[in-house]
Protein backbone atom coordinates (compact mmCIF):
# COMPACT_ATOMS: atom_id res chain seq x y z
CA UNK A 1 0.00 0.00 0.00
CA UNK A 2 1.37 3.32 -0.53
CA UNK A 3 0.93 5.65 1.62
CA UNK A 4 1.46 9.60 1.96
CA UNK A 5 2.75 11.87 4.37
CA UNK A 6 1.10 15.13 5.50
CA UNK A 7 2.81 17.36 3.22
CA UNK A 8 2.97 14.64 0.21
CA UNK A 9 -0.63 15.05 0.74
CA UNK A 10 -1.53 18.31 0.86
CA UNK A 11 1.04 18.54 -2.54
CA UNK A 12 -0.99 16.51 -3.96
CA UNK A 13 -4.09 17.57 -3.18
CA UNK A 14 -2.94 21.41 -3.14
CA UNK A 15 -4.38 22.32 0.01
CA UNK A 16 -2.43 22.57 3.43
CA UNK A 17 -1.09 19.91 5.75
CA UNK A 18 -3.07 21.88 8.40
CA UNK A 19 -6.43 21.32 6.62
CA UNK A 20 -5.38 17.67 5.91
CA UNK A 21 -4.70 17.35 9.97
CA UNK A 22 -8.15 18.56 10.05
CA UNK A 23 -10.12 16.41 8.10
CA UNK A 24 -8.67 13.88 9.88
CA UNK A 25 -9.62 14.77 12.99
CA UNK A 26 -13.11 15.74 11.72
CA UNK A 27 -13.04 12.28 9.89
CA UNK A 28 -13.57 13.88 6.41
CA UNK A 29 -9.64 11.88 5.37
CA UNK A 30 -8.45 8.37 6.72
CA UNK A 31 -5.11 8.42 7.84
CA UNK A 32 -3.25 6.06 10.29
CA UNK A 33 -0.54 7.72 12.67
CA UNK A 34 3.23 6.12 12.43
CA UNK A 35 4.83 4.98 15.86
CA UNK A 36 7.39 7.45 17.23
CA UNK A 37 8.03 10.93 15.80
CA UNK A 38 7.04 10.13 12.19
CA UNK A 39 3.80 11.54 11.80
CA UNK A 40 0.92 10.52 10.04
CA UNK A 41 0.44 8.71 6.60
CA UNK A 42 -2.76 9.21 4.19
CA UNK A 43 -3.16 5.62 1.85
CA UNK A 44 -3.42 6.63 -2.06
CA UNK A 45 -6.90 4.63 -1.28
CA UNK A 46 -8.23 7.95 0.44
CA UNK A 47 -6.95 10.24 -2.41
CA UNK A 48 -9.08 7.90 -4.81
CA UNK A 49 -12.06 7.75 -2.57
CA UNK A 50 -12.13 11.83 -2.48
CA UNK A 51 -12.71 12.05 -6.25
CA UNK A 52 -9.13 11.51 -7.63
CA UNK A 53 -8.54 9.52 -10.70
CA UNK A 54 -6.44 6.31 -9.50
CA UNK A 55 -4.04 6.47 -12.22
CA UNK A 56 -3.50 10.81 -11.82
CA UNK A 57 -3.19 9.70 -7.58
CA UNK A 58 -0.88 7.52 -7.91
CA UNK A 59 1.22 9.64 -10.73
CA UNK A 60 0.62 12.80 -8.13
CA UNK A 61 1.75 10.05 -5.08
CA UNK A 62 5.27 9.17 -6.68
CA UNK A 63 5.92 12.81 -7.36
CA UNK A 64 5.31 14.34 -4.44
CA UNK A 65 6.93 11.03 -2.66
CA UNK A 66 10.23 12.19 -5.27
CA UNK A 67 10.14 16.00 -4.63
CA UNK A 68 9.79 15.06 -0.84
CA UNK A 69 13.16 12.94 -1.03
CA UNK A 70 14.63 15.62 -3.30
CA UNK A 71 13.71 17.93 -0.04
CA UNK A 72 15.45 16.16 2.24
CA UNK A 73 18.61 15.71 0.20
CA UNK A 74 18.97 19.77 0.06
CA UNK A 75 18.16 19.55 -3.87
CA UNK A 76 14.97 21.18 -5.10
CA UNK A 77 12.92 19.93 -7.59
CA UNK A 78 13.48 21.08 -10.99
CA UNK A 79 10.85 22.81 -12.77
CA UNK A 80 9.63 19.79 -14.93
CA UNK A 81 9.54 17.85 -11.87
CA UNK A 82 7.43 20.10 -10.19
CA UNK A 83 3.69 20.18 -10.09
CA UNK A 84 0.91 22.20 -9.65
CA UNK A 85 -2.40 21.19 -10.02
CA UNK A 86 -4.36 18.07 -11.13
CA UNK A 87 -7.83 18.27 -12.39
CA UNK A 88 -8.99 16.02 -9.64
CA UNK A 89 -7.91 18.51 -7.16
CA UNK A 90 -11.18 20.67 -7.50
CA UNK A 91 -13.22 17.52 -7.20
CA UNK A 92 -11.53 16.54 -4.11
CA UNK A 93 -12.31 19.61 -2.72
CA UNK A 94 -15.54 20.34 -3.17
CA UNK A 95 -15.94 16.62 -1.95
CA UNK A 96 -14.31 16.83 1.34
CA UNK A 97 -15.77 20.84 2.24
CA UNK A 98 -19.41 19.29 1.43
CA UNK A 99 -18.65 16.76 4.24
CA UNK A 100 -17.64 13.91 2.08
Amino acid sequence: MIALSLWEASDVLGITSETIRRWIRKGKLQAFKLPGRAGWRIPVTEIERIGVPPEIALQLAEMAQMESRRRRLGKGASPRERFSGSSGRKKALSFLRSGG
